[in-house]
C-alpha cells in the first residue's frame, strides 16, 4: 500500500499464508520517498506499547476496544495521555490491570470499577495522571516505604469505539517536562494537549532589558501566560496573550517593567491540542531560524529585525516530502495544518541558501544578508542588500551559493518608512542534485510566497495526514500546476 498516511496489513488466522503452528513473519519496508517511520505488530486483544514522543495512528470498530500499554519511566513527573479522533468518536479508559476481552467485561473498560481513569468527551480526550495520585499505576510519590517509592509502573489503555461508525484516531503519551529553560533568541518546539500546560522560564540579567516572548502555533490554539519571579496560573499572571486559533501570541515586557537578575516564568496553555514553537528575545535580540520553517515577524518603520542561520549538515523537516511540479511562478499557499511527524534528511558539503520573506501587511521590506557582520544594514561592508519596494509581485529574496557547513549567516529585515508584518524562511539547496530537495513547512492559514526556476523545476511542500484545503494564486503572466 502506498499512501501519505498509515499503512497496515491484517492477517487473519484463516488466511492461506497465515502462520498458525509457530514460525515467523518477515517484513520489508520500501522507501518510496525519504521517510522516518515506526513499525509495530499487534496480536488481537493484546496491548501495543506506546513510545513517548511518537504518535500511534490506529482504528477501532464500533462498540469494541483496542488496547495499549505505557511504561512510566519517570514516575516523579505527571503523565499526559491524549486521544485525538480523526473520524468518528472514541473514548479513553486507563487502568493498572489488563484483561483483554475486547468487550466491556475486560480491564480496562467503561464499566464502573474496571478503570482508574476515564475520559468520555466528544472528540478529543486528555487524561493527566499526577505522580501523587493514589490511583496512579506508578509509585511516584506513593509506596509504604522509601525503598519502593519512585518505581515506575505500567499503564494499560483501552480505546473504545463510541460512535456507530467506529473511529480512526491518534494516541500519544508524554511526561510533563517541568520548567524548561528558554535561551534568548533560540526557538523551542513543543506540543501541548487540550486543557494542559507546558512551562518555561528565562533568566534576566543584571541590566534590565526589554523582553519579548513569541508563541507561534503550527496547528491548534494555545495561549501564553507570563509572570515575573514566580510561575503563572490561569488566574494569576502579569501578562497574557490569547489570540484565536493559529495567530501568533506575543508578550512584550518593557525595560522599565522588567526585573533584573531574576527568572521570568512562562506558561503555554492548550485551548486545543497545539504544536508550536516558542522563543524569547531580549532587547529585540537576534532570532535563530530553522531550515525550511517560516518564522512570523514584524518590523516597525525605519527599524531592523535581526535573524541568524547556521548552515548545517543535518536538515530537519516535519513530514514526508510530496513533490508538486510547478512552472515559473510566484504563488500564495495556505493549508489547514493538523498534525505532523518527523522526517530527517542528511545533507553534507556545500549548499546554496535562499532567504525569502512573505509579506502579510505593509510594503515589501528591505533585506540585508552578511556572513561576517552580525547586524547588517544598507551601509555595512560584506552585505548583500535587497531594498524595500512596493512593486506588485516583487519577492524579497536573497540567494547565496557555495555556503560551507557551519557558516553563520546574519540577516536583517528592515521596514523602510512603513510597518511590515511578514514570515521569513531559510532553506538549503544541496549542490548534489541527487539529494532530496528541501521540504518547506506550510503554517496553518498563513500565506507563503514560492517561486520555482527554471521551467519544469520542482518545489516540495509539506502536507499533513488529514484533509487539506490548498490554494495557489499565481501572479499575472504565470502558470501553476498543483
Amino acid at each position: 500500500m502506498r499512501s501519505n498516511g498509515m499503512d497496515s496489513v491484517t492477517i487473519q488466522s484463516s488466511d492461506r499464508n497465515a502462520v498458525v503452528n509457530g514460525g515467523a513473519y518477515y517484513i520489508t519496508v520500501f522507501g518510496y520517498d525519504a521517510a522516518e517511520f515506526m513499525v509495530r505488530v499487534t496480536v488481537e486483544n493484546s496491548a501495543t506499547a506506546l513510545v513517548e514522543g511518537y504518535t500511534i495512528q490506529d482504528a477501532v470498530p464500533a462498540r469494541s476496544y483496542k488496547y495499549y500499554s505505557f511504561h512510566d519511566t519517570d514516575p516523579t513527573a505527571s503523565v499526559y495521555f491524549d486521544l485525538l479522533p480523526i473520524s468518528g468518536d472514541a473514548d479513553l479508559f486507563i487502568g493498572c490491570t489488563f484483561v483483554p476481552t475486547g468487550n466491556d467485561a475486560g480491564y480496562p473498560s467503561q464499566l464502573s470499577q474496571h478503570n482508574n481513569f476515564a475520559s468520555t468527551m466528544y472528540l478529543e480526550d486528555t487524561i493527566v495522571v499526577l505522580p501523587a495520585d493514589p490511583k496512579s499505576c506508578s509509585l511516584g510519590a506513593q509506596g509504604d516505604d522509601s525503598a519502593h517509592r519512585g518505581q515506575g509502573g505500567i499503564f494499560y489503555l483501552a480505546v473504545y469505539g463510541a460512535s456507530d461508525i467506529g473511529s480512526t484516531f491518534m494516541l500519544s503519551a508524554q511526561h510533563s517536562h517541568g520548567e524548561r529553560i528558554l535561551t534568548g533568541g533560540f526557538p523551542i518546539t513543543g506540543i501541548v494537549y487540550r486543557g494542559t500546560t507546558q512551562r518555561y522560564k528565562v533568566k534576566a540579567g543584571f541590566q534590565a532589558q526589554e523582553l519579548r516572548i513569541m508563541l507561534t502555533p503550527a496547528y491548534g490554539d494555545a495561549d501564553l501566560y507570563v509572570k515575573l519571579e514566580s510561575p503563572p496560573q490561569l488566574n494569576d499572571f502579569h501578562y497574557k496573550s490569547n489570540n484565536f486559533n493559529t495567530i501568533e501570541d506575543t508578550v512584550t515586557i518593557g525595560e522599565s517593567a522588567m526585573c533584573a537578575d531574576c527568572w521570568v516564568y512562562v506558561m503555554v496553555y492548550g485551548f486545543s491540542t497545539t504544536e508550536y514553537s516558542i522563543v524569547a528575545s531580549f532587547d529585540d535580540g537576534t532570532v535563530t531560524l530553522s531550515n525550511g520553517v517560516p518564522q512570523r515577524g514584524s518590523v516597525a518603520a525605519n527599524s531592523i529585525e535581526y535573524y541568524n542561520y547556521r548552515a548545517s549538515s543535518k536538515k530537519i523537516n516535519r513530514f514526508l516530502y510530496c513533490p508538486a511540479t510547478l512552472f515559473p511562478t510566484f504563488c500564495f499557499l495556505c493549508s489547514l495544518f493538523f498534525c505532523s511527524l518527523l522526517s530527517y534528511h542528511i545533507i553534507s558539503g556545500a549548499c546554496s541558501i535562499t532567504v525569502v520573506a512573505t509579506v502579510t501587511s505593509g510594503n515589501v521590506p528591505s533585506m540585508f544578508l552578511s556572513k561576517s557582520v552580525e547586524r547588517p544594514n544598507a551601509t555595512t561592508a560584506d552585505t548583500i542588500s535587497r531594498l524595500s519596494t512596493s512593486g506588485q509581485g516583487v519577492l524579497p529574496k536573497v540567494v547565496l551559493t557555495s555556503v560551507a557547513v557551519g557558516q553563520d549567516l546574519h540577516i536583517g529585515v528592515g521596514g523602510a518608512g512603513h510597518n511590515v508584518t511578514y514570515t521569513i524562511r531559510v532553506f538549503e539547496t544541496p549542490t548534489d542534485a541527487t539529494r532530496p530537495p528541501t521540504l518547506l513547512t506550510l503554517p496553518d492559514g498563513v500565506p507563503q510566497v514560492y517561486d520555482t526556476c527554471p521551467c519544469f523545476a520542482t518545489s516540495c511542500l509539506l502536507f499533513p495526514v488529514v484533509d487539506v484545503a490548498l490554494q495557489c494564486i499565481p501572479f499575472p503572466y504565470s502558470d501553476v500546476f498543483l
